[in-house]
């Protein structure tokens, strides 16, 4: 069974990352103590990640992790190692690594390599290593503990903040249960099976298909392959056939052939005589032509042969002559083109010189300038006048070259005195270095030597710290020993009294007994069988009349509730139907007479509101007319007192008045001004003329007669022609607005008639449809909600219903009468079955001997868990040697290590000395000093040297400004000579190549004169051959008796066509053989290609289909088999754990909570949703008090929903947990009040000594409360606790106690 060993922990939340802390585990209980926040539940988070790999909750981005800032460290490394004994009882080794690592956006964390491995392990060592991935180790450490890893998570690891999960909401709880139970996998095979059962279902049908194909394909092939049989035979009859006549025709052919060959000789001699005469004929042409171009001559064969043969030498010689003349010529072409083109180089080179010597007759005047500055500047006198000829640019290049070789002197003395004391720094300054170099060897020696020591410190430091605890560890061992000791006696006297063997023989013979029973049975079902025809129908006729009575219970149970809340009924199979024909016709009587009443009265409504619609509409538009009335008859009353300070008229007839009164004053106003300039321009006219005042005969001097003037002349203006336009336009407009605002009259008077009449009289109207209106709305609402009476009244929807159950009814009514049917002939059935002897059927007898089955598993299941408790018990009693022996050998591993590192620290001691010392010859202040006066010497040598190098660049500058000046003149010449040369090589090689070509034309001439007389002698030679070819022939033709051959060409032309005849004859026979055996054998090939396209292997593919077919129909009722199995397994399965559960949960609750309000709790599964495909369950916890059950949720206090979530946990891992008895449980306390934690703790006490005995029970309490603490120890089932505190730098460290030795 598995167990935990021990739980190292670095790195993780507030433990250090630089120092392990180890807790180890015992057996049955390890109580962790400690205060709030001190990192006891770190301990809990580390077992739930090294043995599911899942973080706690809210630990995204590195928070599981210590933190590298408080560690002052830019990256941590975290390890959380787990020693655990697996259900198969193997020593395990689980190692999980983080890395967090500070970055500028954040930190960020890592998985590293994981380790799963058998313990012990040894680095390196690969043989036995699980894995080294982290995905494996998730799901293969549950596989190994031998629980699921919900039940890691949920039940044994649950954390603090999840442990009030079982009170969680519907979905949540649903999830972790269906988690727990692993209902999903299994769901999952289900709906795989019934899905791949339908696939296969469908491929049956397809497959049976393609098998019918391959029947009518076989039957096909079977015709053919006759067909085929029939034509081979055929072909067989004809070529025989086809043999024979090839004899024949054999034997005729090699009979004519040798008369042919006898008796056509004379065609031999017809055909050499014809070629003959044709050859003749040919010669004859050949040498008429030849005479025709031929100049014969006298010689003889001989000479002609031997000029020709002298001709060939010559011809031979010439053309070798001619082949020397033209290479020749080709090399003077050659060098005339290369010639050429140099002048062409040359010419463009010139062209660009003389457009240089432009710009060389400016730099000559520069450099008459420069030797001018020149001179100037070095004290040369005589340069000052211009031009300057060469001699005296010559004497002045000679001047500067003097004063370069004494500056150059200059230079050499001070580059020797620069030189001695550059040396004498040099000599200092390697002095200096030298001294530098031997201490900063010597520094980097006693660095080295300081580094090397360290890291023997670190190394020593390491394993001192690995060996730290050796002291503790070893007087925990020889403890642990005695403890194993004394556990391997105890397991031995338990092994004794256990009595495995009787109890095996026991069963065995309860085995035999049952088995006994269900071979009785089997006698009586072969007895049965005789009679299987009868009691089949039997069988039949029960299981047909029990669905017929089971779906009438299922059609009452679902409608007797609608029945009664809708008529009023309660249902009888007998006379369902009849009553809810019944109820239907009187609640559609009474609905019928309410809907008509509400149908006139909302008629009445409906009539009352068109009427209000219609006043309204009337209103709304004699409204609109007002306002627009309105708005026009106030829009031309405003205009008329816009633009000054007047009122707005009252209405249109004061503004008329207004108007009116308004025009008369403006042409009063017009009258005025016309008289008024009249009288004043008359005036000023007689003042002009005798400076006198007409209307005073007053005489004005110089001064009064200006200013009367200039009154006159303003009192003119005020009257001017524009004033009066003015004026008259303004009177216009005046009685323009006079007639508008007559023209509004009638308007005004139509408003006021509507607002005075009409429009009070339709809203009387309207107010007395409104209270209309509401005495109708009431009537209405009063006959739609006046209903039958209460039990006659029903909605839509629940007549509707209604009516459906009357379907229902109809089936109950067929239903009933089957039944009745059925038990007739069931009891006719038995009464004949009684006669034989028994009315019990073969499935009555199956089901007993199912049941003797499932007796006989049972007991085997028995014997095999007594087996299996022996075997456990014996290898218990292995382990326990096992681990005494592994206890005797780590005692003295630690005594090994307790020597060695106390020999550690003194190796420490001295090296940390030897590093002091090595500090100490550290000098580095003089390091500094020998810096600083290489930086001095280095500054005055670097400066010397750049003021050599800047004079020195000066006087080259100076030396090749002088002399570039003339450069540019030479090359000029120098162009110009080679432009004469090239052009004297250009005629010499002309006149080469024109020799050459003079000779080449003669040598050309002789070989033409040449070529003319040996064609002659050619064409005398052919001449004369072609008549001594002619002759020859002429000969032969003589020779031949043409009159015998006459003579056996008429004998064969008798003879020879009745002979071929015959031979034709046969070879059309022959070829209409060929030509059927060919037709047959085309006929048989395209047979035999069908069949080996289309029916090949048909025989053995139809055989392989149909072999398909029936073990695919065999497999897919296997496969239905196979789902009814397993989801009756499943449902089985759930209600045994559950009942187990609870029945768990029950028993702690009443011994455990003290309270009286809540008699027990448990948890409910309901029936979610049952398809074709899975069942779903829905869980809750549920409280009872006096038998009456309520959902917990909600309704609980914080203490009650900490007890309960607990006591479902024990439950939960007693029921789930059987190969894994770990169980930890985080701060179980809080919100229990005292009394409840003292129940809590006698519960626990009490768990802890009945599962004592068992070796694989591990209880893991983790508590602040330091009386819960007490109370456990006072329960004598622990000697040591675990203690969790804060070191001064705050790092979580975990410190074992006895139980009483700290006054705990």
């Amino acid at each position: 069974m598995a167990s935990l060993e021990k739980l190292l922990i670095r790195g993780i939340r507030s433990f250090d990352d630089k120092q392990a802390s180890v807790i180890e585990f015992y057996t049955p209980v390890t109580v962790i103590v400690g205060h709030n926040g001190s990192g006891k539940t770190t301990i809990i988070e580390c077992l739930k990640y090294a043995t599911t790999g899942d973080q706690p909750p809210n630990t995204k981005g590195g928070a599981f992790v210590h933190d590298p800032k408080i560690a002052n460290e830019k990256e941590v490394k975290a390890q959380v190692k787990l020693r655990f004994t697996s259900a198969n009882l193997t020593q395990m080794l689980a190692v999980r690594n983080l890395q967090v690592t500070v970055k500028k956006t954040g930190m960020t964390m890592k998985t590293l390599e994981a380790l799963l491995a058998k313990y012990p392990y040894t680095a390196g060592d690969k043989r036995g290593v699980l894995s080294t991935k982290c995905a494996e180790l998730d799901s293969e450490i549950p596989n190994l503990l031998g629980v699921s890893k919900a039940v890691l998570e949920n039940v044994i690891f649950c954390h603090q903040e999840d442990s009030y999960w079982p009170l969680a909401e519907a979905s949540v709880l649903k999830k972790k249960f269906d988690d727990i139970f692993e209902a999903t996998k299994y769901t999952k095979a289900l709906t795989a099976i019934k899905d791949l059962r339908k696939e296969r279902v469908a491929e049956l049908k397809a497959e049976k298909e393609r098998l019918n194909y391959l029947q009518i394909d076989k039957t096909r092939a079977e015709k053919l392959r006759t067909t085929i049989k029939e034509v081979t035979e055929a072909i067989s009859r004809l070529e025989a056939d086809e043999e024979e006549l090839v004899h024949e025709v054999n034997r005729v052919e090699k009979e004519n052939a040798a008369y042919y060959a006898t008796a056509t000789q004379f065609n031999q001699t017809y055909t050499i005589v014809d070629g003959l005469e044709h050859r003749i004929e040919e010669l004859k042409r050949d040498i008429t032509d030849q005479e025709r171009t031929t100049q014969e001559v006298t010689d003889t064969d001989e000479e002609l042969e031997a000029k020709i043969q002298n001709h060939n030498r010559h011809k031979a010689q010439l053309e070798r002559e001619s082949q020397r003349i033209k290479a020749t010529l080709n090399d003077a072409q050659g060098h005339l083109e290369e010639e050429r083109e140099m002048m062409n180089k040359t010419t463009r080179q010139l062209g660009q010189l003389q457009a240089e010597a432009k710009a060389h007759e400016q730099k000559l005047l520069d450099r008459e300038q420069l030797i001018r500055a020149l001179a100037a500047t070095l004290g040369i006198k005589g340069f000052d006048h211009t031009p300057l000829p060469e001699d005296r640019v010559k004497d002045f290049e000679d001047k500067l070259k003097e004063i370069q070789s004494r500056r150059s002197v200059e230079y050499d003395k001070l580059i020797s005195a620069g030189n001695k004391k550059a040396d004498t720094l040099s000599k200092n300054l390697m002095d200096l270095q030298n001294n530098q170099t031997a201490f900063r060897m010597e520094r980097g020696a006693a660095r080295d030597t300081i580094a090397r020591l360290n890291d023997k410190i670190a190394t020593s430091d390491s394993l001192a710290s690995e060996k730290n605890g050796s002291e503790a560890k070893l007087t925990m061992a020889r403890k642990e020993l005695v403890n194993r000791r004394q556990q391997y006696d105890s397991a031995l006297e338990e092994f004794t009294t256990a009595k495995y063997d009787a109890s095996l023989k026991d069963k065995a013979a309860e085995r035999e007994r049952l088995e006994a029973d269900k071979n009785s049975l089997n006698t009586r079902m072969r007895s049965l069988t005789l009679q299987a025809d009868t009691r089949a129908r039997l069988a039949i006729k029960k299981a047909e009349m029990g669905k017929k009575k089971k779906e009438i219970d299922m059609i009452l149970e679902t409608s007797t509730p609608q029945l009664k809340q809708l008529a009023d009924v309660e249902p009888q199979a007998a006379t369902m139907e009849k009553d809810v024909e019944e109820a239907i016709a009187e609640r559609e009587k009474a609905a019928s007479a309410a809907e008509q009443n509400a149908a006139k009265m909302n008629s009445a409504l409906a009539q009352i509101e068109k009427s209000m619609s219609t006043i309204n509409d009337q209103l709304r538009a004699k409204r609109n007319e007002i306002k627009s009335l309105s708005a026009e008859i106030t829009r031309l009353l405003e205009s008329q007192s816009s633009g000054d300070d007047k009122s707005v008229p009252e209405n249109v007839s004061a503004a008329i008045e207004a108007t009116q009164a308004e025009a008369d004053e403006l042409k009063e106003h017009l009258s005025t001004i016309s008289a008024s300039r009249e009288f004043f321009v008359t005036y000023l006219k007689a003042g002009r003329t005798g400076h006198v005042c007409k209307l005073c005969d007053h005489a004005m001097n110089e001064d009064e007669w200006k200013a009367f003037e200039k009154k006159m002349t303003k009192l003119i203006g005020k009257s001017e022609e524009s004033q009066l336009n003015q004026t008259r336009e303004d009177l216009a407009w005046c009685e323009e607005h006079m007639r508008s605002l007559q023209a509004l009259l009638p308007k005004e008077a139509n408003r006021d008639r509507l607002k005075s009449k009409e429009v009070p009289a339709l809203e009387k109207e309207y107010a007395s449809l409104q209270n209309q209106l509401e005495e109708s709305s009431q009537e209405a609402e009063k006959a739609s909600n006046h209903h039958p009476p209460y039990n006659l009244w029903l909605t839509p929807s629940q007549l509707r219903e209604l009516r459906t159950l009357h379907g229902y009814a109809t089936t109950v009514t067929r239903s009933q009468s089957d039944v009745e049917r059925l038990q007739k002939e069931i009891k006719e059935l038995e009464v004949s079955l009684a006669s034989s002897g028994s009315t019990e059927t073969t499935d009555d007898l199956q089901v007993k001997i199912d049941a003797i089955d499932t007796k006989i598993k049972a007991v085997e299941r028995e014997r095999q868990n007594i087996e299996m408790d022996r075997d456990t018990a014996s290898q218990h009693l292995r382990k326990y040697q096992n681990e005494i022996h592994e206890g005797e050998m780590l005692c003295q591993r630690l005594e090994v290590e307790v020597q060695d590192r106390q020999r550690l620290l003194q190796t420490i001691a001295e090296q940390r000395a030897e590093v002091e010392t090595s500090q100490a010859r550290m000098k580095v202040q003089k390091i500094l000093e020998l810096d600083g006066l290489i930086s001095e010497l280095d500054e005055p040598i670097t400066r010397l040297n750049q003021e050599i190098d800047d004079h020195k660049q000066k006087l080259d500058q100076e030396v090749r400004v002088v002399g570039k000046a003339n450069r540019r003149a030479r090359e000029l010449q120098k162009c110009e000579d080679r432009l004469v040369a090239a052009e004297k090589a250009i005629a010499d090689a002309e006149l080469e190549a024109r020799k050459k070509s003079e000779e080449l034309a003669a040598v050309t001439k002789q070989e033409h004169e040449g070529g003319a007389t040996f064609a002659r002698y050619n064409d005398n030679l052919r001449l004369r051959r072609l008549r001594a070819k002619l002759e020859q022939l002429q000969a032969e033709h003589a020779s031949y008796d043409m009159d015998e051959a006459a003579r056996a060409k008429r004998n064969f032309e008798k003879k020879w066509p009745a002979m071929t005849e015959n031979l034709d004859r046969l070879k059309d026979k022959r070829a209409r053989i060929g030509g059927e055996l060919s037709t047959q054998q085309g006929h048989l090939t395209k047979f035999e290609q069908d069949m080996k396209a289309d029916f090949n292997d048909i025989h053995k593919r139809y055989t392989d289909q149909l072999v398909r077919v029936k073990v695919s129909d065999m497999a897919n009722n296997d496969l239905e088999k196979y789902a009814k199995a397993l989801d009756n397994a499943i449902m089985k399965y759930h209600s045994l754990k559950m009942e187990e559960v609870n029945e768990t949960m029950r028993h702690l609750w009443n011994k455990t909570y003290q309270g009286t309000d809540i008699d027990g709790i448990r948890i409910t599964s309901d029936n979610d949703k049952v398809t074709a495909s899975r069942t779903s369950y829905n869980y809750r916890v549920v409280m009872t008090k006096d038998q009456v059950e309520m959902d917990m949720r909600g309704r609980c206090s914080a203490g009650q929903k900490m007890l309960a979530s607990i006591i479902i946990r024990l439950a939960l891992s007693d029921s789930f947990g059987q190969n894994c008895g770990i169980l930890a449980l985080d701060e179980p306390t809080n919100a229990l009040d005292s009394e409840n934690i003292d129940a809590l703790a006698d519960s626990l006490v009490d768990i802890i000594k009945e599962r004592k005995s068992m070796s694989n029970f591990q209880l893991i309490v983790i508590t602040h409360d330091e009386k819960f603490l007490q109370k456990l120890g006072q329960a004598d089932v622990m000697e040591y606790y675990w203690r969790v505190t804060r070191d001064r730098s705050q790092k979580s460290v975990i410190e074992r106690h006895r139980f009483g030795a700290d006054g705990a």
